[in-house]
């Protein structure tokens, strides 16, 4: 079960935007100006594992100095995202396409049982016109540690001329939580030059949530072996992959993790933590309702238990839109290789069945 029509100029843009806006803290500073009046901040924060505090202005980070002058850090997002990206006609939300003038519509769900494919390439779109809901892969990992090396290996494996190096995410028979069929991924432990492993399926630039919308993401996720730090993201592609996170303790513990300009964990308040379990498929199931604000509503389930009902922020800034969703191994960051089989997932606007 595949949804979403888009041409693939459109990935690549998205790609491009969200490429640009990573890493901004690790620029060299540069102008230093007078700092506006606080009501043109966007944003004004303090990066995980720093005590420098940032302002956002109109999509760019600056260093507050001790003097309360702004020093330039980095263009972190374009603010104009949404009106090169997306134009509304008789109430529809459409994404331009300048290539032929075709307006397409945004997607409001996506889902795949991971039944139609032999090949990880099979489940990746080709032509501009595929019906496919993902559109790319990564393969982050001590062998692929750039973005450049893993862009330059997906191509390749898109095209059949090599295959995987160390960690892979491909449709397998091995297990199936329904079908034949499910999606296997394999990231070995991190390294010095890779402090991220990541082995994932993304379908980047077909979605949208704006503030106010409620997503909800299912899926079946089969730990076989080590353990993922985070296992489904939605992010919004144009502010560095910003998002939500179904996070993983080393022990297992699940909780959900606000990737952001500022960072924020939402964990379980219960006394008795539910843990992911090893050897068995288990339901996963996440509701968020979106804001910029501390209104945004946090649910998460696993199989029939809700171990995560809350409310904080869920949108890095109120323009934001998630338009992207990965799921695998997201992210390895323990000191372990970890394998994890995915299946039967659905991103939707409409309320999902938290068991089956």
């Amino acid at each position: 079960m595949r949804k979403v029509k888009i041409l693939f100029f459109i990935v690549v843009i998205v790609m491009l935007l969200g490429f640009l806006a990573t890493d901004f803290l690790k620029r060299d500073l540069g102008p230093i100006i007078e700092p506006p009046d606080e009501s043109h901040v966007d944003l004004t924060f303090t990066p995980e594992g720093s005590s420098d505090v940032y302002k956002l202005i109109n999509g760019d980070a600056y260093k507050v100095l001790g003097d309360g002058r702004l020093e330039f850090a980095k263009h972190a997002y374009d603010p104009d995202f949404y009106k090169k990206t997306y134009e509304g006609i008789d109430g529809k939300i459409y994404i331009k396409n300048s290539g032929d003038g075709q307006h397409i519509p945004i997607a409001t769900e996506i889902s795949d049982d991971f039944e139609q494919g032999d090949t990880l390439a099979d489940l990746i779109m080709k032509n501009v016109m595929d019906e496919v809901g993902w559109t790319g892969f990564t393969l982050l990992s001590p062998q692929v540690p750039s973005d450049k090396d893993y862009i330059d290996l997906r191509r390749c494996i898109v095209a059949g001329t090599c295959s995987f190096k160390d960690n892979r995410t491909e449709p397998t028979g091995e297990r199936a939580h329904s079908g034949k069929r499910s999606l296997r991924s394999y990231a070995v432990r991190p390294s010095r030059n890779a402090p991220v492993s990541k082995a994932t399926i993304e379908s980047a630039g077909l979605l949208y949530f704006e503030k106010g919308d409620d997503v909800w993401s299912s899926g079946w996720y089969y730990l076989d072996e080590g353990m993922p730090t985070t296992i489904m993201d939605i992010e919004a592609s144009q502010m560095g992959w910003a998002g939500m996170r179904v996070f993983v303790s080393e022990d297992g513990v699940l909780s959900v993790n606000r990737k952001s300009f500022d960072m924020e964990q939402f964990k379980q308040k219960r006394k008795d933590k539910i843990v992911l379990p090893t050897g068995r498929w288990a339901h996963v199931t996440l509701h968020l309702t979106l804001s910029d604000t501390n209104d945004g509503i946090i649910e998460l389930w696993l199989d029939d238990k809700k171990v995560i009902d809350t409310t904080g922020k869920t949108l890095p800034l109120a323009g934001a839109i998630y338009d992207t969703v990965e799921v695998g191994i997201t992210a390895n960051s323990y000191e372990h290789d970890a394998v994890l089989f995915v299946d039967d997932v659905v991103v939707s606007r409409e309320p999902l069945k938290h068991t089956q």
